[in-house]
C-alpha cells in the first residue's frame, strides 16, 4: 500500500498557486481522502467538493487540483474514476 506524500501534496499544491496554509489544504485532502475511502469516485467527489470549496473562494479548477492531488499523494490508490 502507498503512503501519504504530505510534502509532495502541498508542493505541487503551491507550484500550482494555492496560498491558504498547510493545515487548511491539509485538512481538505483529507476530507477528500475519508471520501475516497467511503468509497465516492474521484469524479463524483470533484462535483461535491466544488459546492463546498467555491463558496469559500476556491476555483472550480482548484476543487478539481485538490481531489486529485489529494487521490495521488495523501491517499494513493484509493480512489476510483466512473
Amino acid at each position: 500500500m502507498a503512503h501519504a506524500d504530505t510534502g509532495a501534496f502541498l508542493g505541487e499544491l503551491r507550484a500550482a498557486g494555492f496560498h491558504q496554509s498547510d493545515s487548511d489544504l491539509i485538512a481538505i485532502g483529507e476530507g477528500i481522502c475519508g471520501h475516497l475511502r467511503d468509497g465516492y469516485s474521484v469524479v463524483a467527489l470533484q462535483q461535491a467538493w466544488e459546492q463546498e470549496l467555491i463558496p469559500k473562494g476556491y476555483t472550480h479548477q482548484q476543487a478539481v487540483w485538490l481531489a486529485n492531488s489529494s487521490n495521488s499523494l495523501l491517499c494513493p490508490g484509493t480512489g476510483k474514476f466512473d
